[in-house]
């Protein structure tokens, strides 16, 4: 689902880059999420463009978000509202427009993200296609919420 909304969608001619979270050692993910410079880690035997670079323009599914840890989600939600990456050994903050898409089958209770994305998706309900406005109705339901 999350592929057919961003061809749907206005950036479906930038990247798609899909994340199993639940695949990624909580040691690893700030390189896989935000990139690194060679040397700046042990293993880190050249630079590496990190998720939310590659995805620039486009978008990024992170599949199986509520397996990350705490201090992983923190870092996503500040790039969620920077619109900043810094990658891991460099000084310079890179600028990302992303549209960022998320699946879980964990407690949504637990996940510090969604109280920031719930206020935004409620607010821009004419984006959702017909075929995705149900599954989320849904998904709100099951929060107690509505659109």
């Amino acid at each position: 689902m999350a592929k057919r909304i961003h061809q749907l969608s206005k950036r479906s001619e930038k990247p798609f880059v899909a994340i199993d979270c639940g695949a990624i050692p909580k040691e690893l993910a700030a390189s896989e999420f935000f990139g690194d410079k060679k040397g700046s880690f042990t293993g880190a035997i050249e630079d590496k463009v990190g998720a939310f670079i590659e995805a620039d323009g486009g978008t990024i599914f992170l599949d199986e978000i509520g397996n990350l840890s705490y201090d992983v989600q923190v870092q996503l939600l500040r790039v969620l509202q920077e619109r900043r990456v810094k990658p891991i050994g460099t000084t310079t903050e890179v600028k990302v427009d992303v549209r960022l898409i998320a699946a879980t089958n964990e407690d949504l209770n637990r996940c510090l993200l969604i109280s920031f994305w719930i206020k935004p998706i409620e607010n821009s309900k004419s984006l959702f296609p017909d075929f995705c406005r149900k599954r989320w109705n849904g998904f709100l339901n099951i929060l107690g919420r509505e659109i």
